[in-house]
């Protein structure tokens, strides 16, 4: 099958995984800027979740892969750096 339009990396993107999350408005503020883990992953959505500071809680957040096309959402992978 020969697929012509983005997707997640399923085989990548694993639930588990921390990622730095940032959300954007119209004007390219940031309206998002926070580490958060990956819940569940479909190949044209994905689920995460993270504590939201305002509201003193956990919350999640589903973003569809057009929101990252349009660079609403950015998903930065978190890793360890060794000293």
């Amino acid at each position: 099958m020969i697929v012509n339009k983005p997707q997640f990396d399923t085989e990548n993107i694993q639930s588990g995984t921390a990622y730095w999350l940032n959300k954007y408005n119209y004007s390219r503020r940031t309206e998002i800027s926070t580490p958060c883990i990956v819940k569940f992953v479909k190949p044209l959505s994905i689920v995460v979740g993270f504590y939201n500071e305002k509201n003193k809680g956990f919350e999640e957040l589903t973003i569809d892969i057009k929101s990252i096309v349009d660079e609403t959402f950015e998903l930065t992978p978190m890793t360890i750096k060794e000293g």
